[in-house]
């Protein structure tokens, strides 16, 4: 069963309550999983110790935060906008967990194509694609279930992750990265639209395979361990605990990964499969792993391991595309006309020779 939550600063949003007698009560997650998906606000202190304790007690989460706001919206009014930082007050938190979310953007030489008004063909408008370097093509070199056989993953304004010293109980595992051809940009930037069409400085490309999505798993401390006072760590009803059990999460630092494409029909918004592109028709793989990643995190590894049999469409290194561009042009149309030809002059002529003697 899936459902929406409100945590609202509410004690009980995320877990059941209920007191066994005067000394005991029982405490217990109602759901095995949460998904915190492209949150706007800063989290108030509540909130955070209502999610931290979901944790405590073996709950697992799948975070998609963006760290910078930015958006395309702007920049159908201007050409250019600012990307700044976002303060979620979520920074402690990831950093007692393990991981660190940067307030900066990642730029890819393998990017999304997005399309641009180049002008008017009578009354309809003319359109042209351009890659898009901040909407980064995520891919992965692991063969762990969530990522094996997947499909590139198209972001909007993703950022980069760190790990941080933790405790040696807890394995972190990289799941999605940039490519070998891309960079890091710190907040603010200026983002504009004016790039569009001009040719990389491959040079400012000098990082390869940034983090973007990563599995952190194992025991944690509780960020609000020694830090809150003791009528709540010994409220039985509030049930505080210290350490977790061994529980999971995945963090992927760019929020509209999960988001719909929405296509206009008959005057109404209807959504798109997630991951399909409606400008290019391609199906990329953000459906396959949203429901890898939540089935990792509740345990049912028998549907990811069917799912991790399809075949993997591997995305071309856009740069060599470029590149050579005429010599595999050259090579596929020409060379297979003139082996035709050449052999239809040897076979006319082994044949003259065979009948004339």
């Amino acid at each position: 069963m899936v459902e929406r939550v409100t945590i609202g600063e509410k004690l009980n949003s995320l877990t059941e309550r209920s007191q066994e007698d005067t000394i005991k009560a029982r405490v217990r997650n109602k759901y095995e999983a949460i998904i915190i998906a492209k949150p706007l606000k800063p989290f108030s202190e509540k909130d955070k110790f209502i999610i931290d304790q979901f944790i405590m007690r073996g709950g697992k989460v799948l975070w998609l935060v963006d760290p910078v706001f930015a958006s395309m919206d702007s920049l159908q009014i201007a050409a250019e906008t600012l990307g700044v930082s976002l303060d979620l007050n979520l920074g402690d938190m990831f950093f007692k967990y393990g991981f660190k979310i940067n307030s900066d953007l990642v730029q890819d030489i393998n990017a999304m194509f997005i399309p641009v008004k180049a002008g008017q063909m009578g009354t309809q408008p003319k359109f042209e694609y351009y890659p898009w370097y901040f909407f980064p093509i995520l891919t992965s070199n692991s063969d762990h279930p969530i990522v094996k056989n997947l499909n590139g993953s198209k972001t909007e304004f993703a950022s980069s992750i760190d790990f941080v010293n933790s405790s040696p109980d807890i394995d972190k595992t990289v799941l999605l990265t940039t490519s070998q051809k891309s960079r890091k940009v710190n907040v603010p930037v200026m983002i504009s639209l004016n790039f569009l069409g001009q040719k990389p400085d491959e040079r400012l490309f000098n990082k390869e395979y940034i983090p973007v999505a990563a599995l952190i798993e194992g025991n944690f401390e509780s960020l609000f361990a020694n830090r809150i006072p003791p009528e709540i760590q010994e409220d039985k009803l509030i049930g505080f605990l210290k350490n977790s059990q061994s529980t999971r999460m995945i963090v992927i630092a760019d929020g509209d990964i999960i988001k719909n494409q929405f296509q206009l029909s008959k005057g109404n918004y209807y959504p798109l499969p997630l991951g399909y592109d409606q400008y290019t028709k391609q199906q990329f793989g953000n459906r396959e792993l949203i429901l890898n990643a939540m089935n990792y995190l509740t345990d049912d590894s028998g549907l990811i391991s069917i799912r991790s049999r399809d075949v993997k469409l591997r995305l071309l290194d856009r740069t060599k595309v470029d590149a050579e561009r005429t010599y595999w042009q050259f090579l596929n149309t020409i060379v297979p006309v003139a082996l035709i030809i050449a052999f239809g002059f040897i076979q006319a002529f082994l044949r003259k020779r065979k009948y004339s003697e």
